[in-house]
């Protein structure tokens, strides 16, 4: 059975809880703490995360923006943070159980490409994968587990 295909919109419409940061899941070593809010009117999801420094990943802070293009049916994903990186994406086809953003980021003093992967495994938990192409193809950057 295909999945089904919904509206960004109105699915974002039924998520009534808007929430204070919380720690959310794991990324390789480090935890993830987010917040999420409506903005914009509503048109957008606005979230925050923060990874604490440890051994292997250097501590950061940053925002993100979750949309939906009714004209080109496309999940939108806009992401910065306080390293200096920012990106733009688009998720084509989305469905209520998986979407993947494919767009150009820069960080690290570089342009690439980039693919975020959301995936939900349960009702009460979502699989986050990040990839980043250097000039070798999609490498993965981290993973996260979202659980409730």
């Amino acid at each position: 059975m295909a999945p089904r295909k919904i509206n960004l919109l109105e699915a974002a419409a039924g998520i009534k809880e808007v929430f204070k940061p919380r720690i959310a899941g794991d990324v390789n070593d480090s935890q993830v703490k987010i917040a999420k809010a409506k903005d914009l009117g509503g048109m957008w999801y606005r979230g925050e995360y923060e990874i604490k420094k440890t051994k292997t990943v250097p501590g950061f802070k940053g925002t993100f923006m979750l949309g939906y293009d009714a004209m080109s049916k496309a999940a939108l994903n806009v992401s910065y943070d306080n390293t200096g990186a920012a990106g733009l994406a688009t998720g084509a086809n989305p469905t209520a159980e998986t979407v993947t953003f494919v767009g150009d980021s820069y960080m690290m003093g570089q342009k690439m490409k980039t693919r975020e992967t959301m995936i939900k495994k349960s009702p009460k938990e979502v699989e986050h994968k990040f990839e980043a192409d250097l000039g070798k193809g999609f490498q993965l950057m981290g993973t996260d587990e979202c659980k409730k």
